[in-house]
């Protein structure tokens, strides 16, 4: 649905508003809010797409294109807490993830890093 004006005419002037807010909110980490260059965190990480149980568990597609943007320090320190089976089978949500302590921890300091 396209944002209107009075006058019920497309208002170009919404659209570049609303794109320029979509821009910043996808240049934010998933995790620790900073502003910083992102990469893609599957859910599943990509070495386990071709794995027998995980191939069963869930379609590819959504192996593919389930994960969240984060920062290279939270993407970083998510891969060396744990194991890629252990992601893919335990903290496979962004919910998981969270749900550790000593992931909040992490997250709190970081934060204080900027």
């Amino acid at each position: 649905m396209f944002i209107t004006d009075s006058n019920n005419l497309l208002s170009y002037r919404s659209i570049a508003l609303v794109v320029i807010i979509i821009v910043i909110i996808c240049m934010i980490c998933g995790f620790c809010k900073r502003d910083k260059d992102l990469t893609f965190h599957h859910y599943i990480p990509r070495t386990l797409h071709s794995n027998k149980l995980f191939k069963k568990l869930f379609e590819k597609a959504y192996m593919k294109s389930h994960g969240i943007d984060l920062c290279k320090d939270c993407h970083k320190t998510v891969h060396e807490f744990w194991d890629e089976k252990t992601l893919g089978k335990e903290y496979n949500t962004k919910e998981k993830i969270l749900s550790d302590d000593k992931f909040r921890k992490y997250l709190k300091w970081i934060i204080k890093q900027d």
